[in-house]
């Protein structure tokens, strides 16, 4: 990012025969503050599991703190239950960001979510 002065890491993100996301971080992150840009476009889907392993192969690698800075909060419009057996699938968003070992996460669309919904990740 050259307005910031900081330089942006290297990274392979590959898709397997089947479809499944691979990562692999090109350099070490080590004990460093990593912040990871997810643009939001395409599928949601698709780029939400893109998120997760991109947040976990950095977790593993190490770094001391992952910031995810998204456009906007997959699913957040899915926040409480509108029917019976309905699942609460933006707390499900954000318990797979913190498991997958997001520290705190940066959402740049103003979208109201109920702390009910948010675990522990710092918004």
């Amino acid at each position: 990012m050259p307005r910031l002065g900081i330089p942006v890491a290297r990274a392979e993100l590959t898709r397997s025969g089947i479809g499944e996301t691979i990562v692999r971080i090109a350099e070490s992150v080590r004990e460093d503050d990593v912040y990871i840009i997810n643009t939001g476009c395409g599928a949601v889907n698709t780029a939400l599991m893109e998120l997760c392993i991109m947040i976990h192969a950095c977790k593993i690698a190490s770094a001391r703190r992952i910031t995810a800075v998204v456009p906007l909060f997959p699913y957040a419009r899915q926040d409480k239950k509108d029917k019976s057996r309905a699942p609460i699938t933006a707390k499900l968003v954000a318990n797979m960001l913190q498991k997958s070992g997001c520290d705190h996460l940066i959402v740049s669309a103003a979208v109201a979510l109920p702390a009910r919904v948010i675990p522990r990740i710092v918004f």
